[in-house]
């Protein structure tokens, strides 16, 4: 059986040195997208919402602008929330995540012709 060669990569995103993201900190944006809680999100990624919120805090402070938001408790109950520009930097995360899957992939197939 001939050996087989696979390339993985992940995607890791610097601002000014600072890292931004790196795929974890994706997982939990898309699920605090989804959820609409932190705590939620957290639980569902088995970390604790401390790590998980120090994670967001990290992140909103190397971003241009925050990316996610709190809603304080009230009637409606709290949460948290991607701002407009968190679901912008997600779309385009994911815009390059395509890119970065084809790229892969062309590699394989290449490297095992």
């Amino acid at each position: 059986m001939p050996t087989r060669i696979e390339i993985e990569l992940e995607i890791h995103i610097r601002r000014n040195g600072a890292l931004l993201f790196k795929p974890a900190t994706i997982e939990l944006l898309r699920a605090i997208q989804r959820d609409g809680s932190l705590s939620t999100a957290a639980r569902r990624m088995h970390i604790s919402y401390q790590h998980a919120w120090a994670v967001v805090d990290s992140a909103n402070r190397a971003a241009s602008q925050p990316m996610v938001t709190k809603r304080r408790g009230g009637t409606g109950g709290g949460g948290t929330m991607l701002t407009a520009y968190g679901v912008t930097v997600l779309r385009e995360h994911g815009d390059i995540e395509r890119e970065v899957v084809k790229f892969t992939k062309h590699l394989n197939a290449e490297l095992n012709m």
